[in-house]
């Protein structure tokens, strides 16, 4: 029997979990710059901290850390890709349940 992935046993549930997560991590952020914990990016001069051109927004790494952002501008938000560590811990994690 060939192992399978997570993604193959619970892919439905598995996104509706992500997509919880990351529409919870906005507003997370939201939150956070209208209580004035983040700076608002809007022509505040803050670098990316990528390649140090203003920053157009926050970029997280891990929807489990919502908080945890750096700003950084458009170009290297694309270059950055998506933060899929959080899917796949997502459904380890739902496979590991499954297996106790």
């Amino acid at each position: 029997m060939s192992k399978q992935s997570p993604r193959d046993i619970f892919p439905q549930r598995t996104m509706e979990l992500f997509y919880l997560l990351k529409s919870n991590a906005a507003r997370m952020l939201q939150k956070a710059v209208e209580a004035n914990i983040l700076p608002r990016l809007k022509n505040s001069g803050i670098k990316c901290a990528d390649c140090g051109a203003p920053a157009k927004g926050y970029d997280r790494r891990d929807y489990f850390e919502p908080l945890k952002v750096e700003p950084v501008c458009h170009t290297c938000n694309l270059r950055r890709g998506s933060a899929l560590k959080t899917f796949d811990k997502i459904a380890w994690r739902k496979y590991a349940k499954t297996q106790l």
